[in-house]
């Protein structure tokens, strides 16, 4: 939800305010489709009088990049108790 960005609820606002060519919202959770069209919407006016580019990465995203580049943890499976005390 777009008033869990940042103690105010500013942090969009803030990001958009400072002038670059690309701009990335990447939480470790998923990201509401409010935030989405925020973003889209900030992107669209500040694209108005500068170009930009908008990236969102939630946290499945974060994973695959993160997998596909070899940098995320193996997984760890618990060893198995066997049954009947062998």
């Amino acid at each position: 939800m777009p008033r869990d960005l940042g103690k105010n609820g500013d942090q969009l606002y803030r990001l958009f305010n400072i002038p670059t060519d690309i701009y990335i919202v990447q939480h470790c959770h998923t990201i509401s489709p409010a935030v989405r069209k925020t973003v889209e919407a900030f992107a669209l006016q500040r694209s108005l009088t500068v170009a930009c580019r908008y990236v969102i990465m939630d946290g499945y995203e974060t994973a695959r990049l993160l997998r596909a580049a070899g940098t995320w943890p193996a997984s760890r499976v618990a060893p198995q108790k066997v049954k009947g005390g062998r």
